[in-house]
């Protein structure tokens, strides 16, 4: 099972990416008038044990997180903000490098804690 989105506030600039090799997630979308919040969902137990950086090009999440007897799984709500046309959430696991363009990233970088990890 891999990260997918359940729901885009907008429509795909191409399909969502995943790299078995690197488990790097990318959703790319450029969003319409609707302003329900973008949701991913993500098997953090099986591709992200040891948690996961969110990168955004803007916009603010929150996740909501289901511990490992109940399965592991994140659910990741994306509300973007209309500075940009085109969005782009990239996962990756904690520590890793995103892709980077132009030698530049344009991704805010936010780690997560997974629960029970010290804050």
């Amino acid at each position: 099972m891999r990260p997918f989105a359940t729901a885009v506030s907008g429509y795909l600039d191409r399909p969502p990416l995943f790299n078995d090799a690197t488990r790097v997630y990318e959703l790319r979308f450029r969003h319409t008038d609707c302003a329900a919040p973008t949701f991913v969902f993500i098997p953090a137990a099986v591709h992200y044990p040891e948690g996961y950086d969110v990168y955004l090009t803007d916009g603010t999440y929150t996740v909501q997180v289901k511990p490992p007897e109940q399965g592991g799984w994140h659910v990741l709500s994306y509300a973007h903000t209309e500075k940009h046309e085109l969005h782009i959430l990239q996962l990756a696991p904690k520590a890793a490098k995103a892709k980077k363009r132009g030698g530049r990233s344009r991704h805010r970088h936010i780690q997560i804690a997974l629960p029970g990890d010290a804050v």
